[in-house]
């Protein structure tokens, strides 16, 4: 495990006195307790239950999710007996993370069941396994202010002790004069006599009969120094999981499948000699998922064609210096050589003495393998764009022109490969500028862009593999709200699946959806100092590691550390992620313009906002029983209010947006011209009506489809969106239409009493006839659709539209979607008619009547009038009851009447 620079501490051992099994028990849970508690946990040690015992109980602070901890210190295999205990433990107290960390390392059996849990994508419980390297790792981070203290040689290699105490030191074995072997030591010098670690190698059955001394002090030329390269290399680290905002891993990541398949096909190419290119750019905007992508090809590589391709992944934000090409070439293919995909190692010394890389003697035996093997060798230098930001760091093109100039030439079997964030502009005096130009005739670019619709689908699916099956309402929002951009998908999800474990989904709206109120509640977590470190973080990102600890301390960045605000690549530190960066540095975030189409009718919203006049609070229930609506159409209509900012969110109720009035249509109409101007449809019609007068129906359906992801709506669906999308652009002012074209509105007021006619209220004034009412429903189940023109049919077909059977579409009507799927799954035309006349609030009001009155219409009457605010004429009062008498007697929900 490399360190710092191209010190090595390689691994760790553990020296006690007394090595009785309690003692070793109790001295490694207090040792595990230490790096559980630097990565950020509250551990309670030794806890017992009834019938049984956990070694630590480990709770992370952030998210407040126990983990029960077994620590098994012994050098026999860990037996898959210790993986079902640890997982029936946590499962009898419903714990759903559970950890083993082990000194030893797995028997078969263990290493299989390990393989079957880590690959079990919902398991009920997650378990996590920390190996004697994860323990390493550990220890390394948190006594990294003692070990920077000891005078470390920068290319030595060294193991780390810990005593009984929990003390670091390090030490180092020298066999040149076998077999008389020695151990050198660097320790803290005011802690212990160099006599009391003689004693604990003496103890040690693996070291007993070495000679210790203590290190003497090294002297280190300056120019000898600044031979060896300094620069930590790191690879491209996966997140945890889903949830994190790192890279995704391979088995989390969703698309993407054509440019996968391109650029395999580009390097099978290569080992084909079919191409003489050998430099490729995977391009795209920030958040796009450029390292998820490499993180897929490399593991697709690995799993298909692992015997022939090798691919290392580096972290450019880990680059400290100009040396950073260079160490980075020398690492990956010692990287190839330690897992077995090449013999040869490179020397340090032999690259730094040579005039070029690939001509280097033993860069060039490795070339040599690779052809002579038909293998080819993939390094690819992610966050380019990092290197941009540090003048320090202009010497790295440098080294990259020759690299890149020596590949070119060659045409041998090393792939150079870089990403980096599209839109990135050089001035002239920058040297990367004369770099990237050099290599546009050379390289082939691959640009990696927006989600489809089948993406954004399948990684709402990981999600919900993960968690919970989310309802389609909020599903819709998700789809809608991310439009297709990768990383504002992956952070509604997040948020809204981290909602749902302490919210219902009824409970949830679409107003939380909002990009910047998700980065507000990212910093109103944090302290006055971790505000004040992100924000120097950002300004400064890539910078040390050392020197944010140096001016914040250890806690403020281990606590953004683990709210995973911020990220650790190699000795430099940088915000978890680009668009929150530039948030930082902005207060801005990219600009996304509302995208949502309302899913209720116009007449529902409006018909709703009276509700919550005057002054009312109201909750979904209320609103569900006032309007008479069902749930599901009451959600979407809630979700409408909320996206339309016209109610807002107090506690667990509802009540009106107190900055506007929506006390007449005048304010409801002003208020959704403020609000929808700001629409993605509304700026794209404004920009078309510029140049000419009007566009068609059509044109907006096409704007519309293309809002969403690829393949997310099918053409019909996007004319009902139209359809019903265009009844409140007319009724808030911004347009009109005669039904096939839209136009700007340049004079006069919107006519209101459109909306409130007896046959548009929604509340279902019925003036058709029912049998007629079935033959048209017949006639669409058949044709497809009705002719909206057809002679008589006028007010049977608005009746239908009044119970949400139908939908007008220019000159003919189709089922609503609704109605769609319940005839699809069976229903038949008379049952589905039968139902929606029952959810009319006016239908059924008549209906409770009949049971009282008889067949007293009058009477019937004046029991409604005043619910409905009614003003009809005697007349009025027997042709509107009756018709829908015969409505109820036609579908059976009455005793039959015969229909005239």
């Amino acid at each position: 495990m490399r360190y710092k620079g191209t010190i090595m501490i390689t691994d760790v051992e553990f020296f006690l006195h007394d090595s009785s099994n309690p003692k070793k028990g109790e001295f490694f849970e207090k040792l595990s307790k230490y790096i559980l508690e630097h990565y950020g946990y509250e551990v309670i040690e030794r806890v017992r239950f009834t019938g049984m015992e956990i070694d630590l109980i480990a709770c992370d602070k952030v998210t407040q999710n126990r983990i029960f901890v077994e620590c098994k210190y012994h050098r026999d295999p860990l037996q898959a007996s210790d993986i079902h205990m640890i997982n029936s433990k946590c499962t009898f107290k419903k714990v759903s993370t559970g950890l083993l960390i082990y000194t030893s390392s797995l028997g078969k059996e263990a290493k299989g069941l390990r393989d079957e849990v880590e690959q079990d994508v919902n398991p009920a419980v997650r378990l996590l396994f920390w190996d004697k390297e994860k323990i390493l790792e550990g220890l390394l981070s948190k006594f990294k202010h003692v070990i920077d203290g000891f005078n470390l040689h920068p290319s030595g290699s060294y193991i780390m002790g810990i005593d009984e105490n929990v003390i670091p030191f390090v030490f180092s074995i020298d066999s040149s004069q076998a077999p008389k072997q020695s151990i050198r030591v660097f320790r803290k010098m005011d802690y212990q006599a160099i006599e009391y670690y003689s004693r604990l190698f003496e103890s040690s059955e693996q070291f007993c009969g070495y000679e210790v001394s203590e290190n003497k002090e090294i002297v280190v030329n300056d120019d000898l120094a600044n031979k060896h390269f300094k620069d930590t290399v790191a690879q491209i680290s996966p997140g945890d999981d889903i949830f994190d905002y790192r890279p995704s891993k391979p088995i989390d990541f969703v698309g993407r499948a054509d440019l996968i398949d391109e650029v395999e096909k580009f390097l099978y190419a290569v080992q084909k000699k079919e191409t003489r290119t050998r430099l490729i750019s995977i391009e795209g905007p920030s958040g796009y998922g450029k390292s998820s992508f490499l993180l897929k090809l490399a593991d697709g590589l690995k799993s298909k064609r692992g015997k022939n391709f090798f691919t290392y992944l580096v972290d450019c934000r880990s680059a400290t210096s100009g040396a950073f090409i260079t160490t980075a070439l020398i690492e990956a293919l010692n990287e190839g050589n330690r897992a077995g995909f090449i013999k040869n190692r490179v020397k340090s010394d032999d690259v730094q003495n040579s005039l070029s890389y690939l001509t280097c003697e033993s860069i060039k035996q490795i070339i040599d393998e690779l052809e002579q093997q038909n293998k080819v060798f993939i390094l690819f230098f992610d966050q380019f764009e990092e290197i941009l930001t540090k003048l320090s760091l202009n010497p790295v093109f440098r080294n990259l022109q020759r690299l890149f100039n020596e590949v070119i030439a060659s045409e041998t079997n090393i792939v150079i490969g870089f990403s980096f964030r599209s839109h990135v502009y050089f001035q002239e005096n920058n040297e990367a500028y004369y770099v990237f130009r050099s290599t546009e005739d050379h390289r082939l670019r691959f640009e990696i862009g927006n989600f489809t619709s089948k993406d954004v689908r399948s990684l709402i699916k990981q999600f919900e593999k993960r968690t919970v099956s989310l309802t389609a309402p909020i599903r819709r929002r998700i789809e809608e709200q991310s439009q297709g951009l990768p990383w504002l998908l992956k952070k509604l999800c997040i948020h809204v699946f981290k909602q749902l474990k302490i919210k219902k989904q009824s409970e949830f709206f679409a107003s939380n959806l909002n990009i910047q109120s998700l980065f507000i509640s990212d910093l109103e977590k944090l302290s006055v100092t971790e505000k004040r470190c992100l924000q120097y973080i950002a300004e400064n990102s890539p910078i040390g590691f050392d020197q944010v600890i140096d001016r914040f301390g250890d806690d403020t960045i281990n606590q953004l550390q683990q709210q995973r605000l911020v990220i650790k690549t190699g000795t430099n530190c940088t915000i978890y992620w680009d668009i929150f960066k530039e948030y930082l540095l902005t207060e801005r975030t990219p600009v996304i313009p509302f995208s949502s189409i309302p899913q209720c009718e116009l007449t529902m919203l409006l018909k709703s906002i009276k509700e919550f006049l005057p002054d009312k609070k109201l909750t979904k229930s209320s609103l569900v029983q006032s309007t008479d609506y069902s749930v599901k159409t009451v959600m979407n209509i809630i979700a409408d209010l909320l996206m339309l900012e016209i109610v807002i969110m107090d506690k667990n109720k509802l009540l009106l947006n107190r900055t506007s009035k929506f006390s007449s249509d005048s304010d409801i109409s002003n208020h959704l011209y403020d609000v929808l101007s700001k629409h993605a449809i509304v700026i794209d019609i404004d920009k078309r009506l510029d140049i000419t007068s009007s566009i068609s129906i059509n044109d907006v359906s096409e704007m519309i489809l293309k809002l969403y992801p690829e393949g997310a709506l099918t053409y019909k669906t996007a004319k009902t969106y139209t359809s019903k999308f265009l009844k409140f652009l007319v009724y808030s002012g911004h347009y009109v239409t005669d039904g096939a074209a839209v136009s700007k509105r340049t004079e006069g007021s919107v006519d209101f009493s459109s909306y409130y006619t007896p046959n548009r209220t929604g509340i279902g004034v019925l003036s058709g006839s029912p049998k007629k009412a079935k033959e048209i429903c017949e006639k669409i189940k058949r044709d497809g659709h009705y002719d909206k023109a057809i002679s008589g049919s006028r007010n049977t077909i608005n009746d239908l539209s009044l119970l949400s059977i139908v939908e007008f579409q220019r000159d003919a009507i189709f089922f609503s979607e609704s109605i769609c799927l319940s005839i699809s799954s069976g229903k038949s035309i008379e049952n589905v008619i039968k139902e929606q006349l029952q959810k009319s609030t006016y239908v059924n009001a008549i209906k409770e009547e009949l049971a009282h009155a008889s067949r007293d219409y009058i009477k019937i009457y004046e029991k409604i009038s005043d619910r409905f605010d009614f003003k009809w004429s005697d007349s009025s009062v027997k042709r509107n009851i009756s018709t829908v008498v015969r409505w109820l007697s036609f579908f059976s929900v009455i005793p039959l009447i015969e229909d005239k």
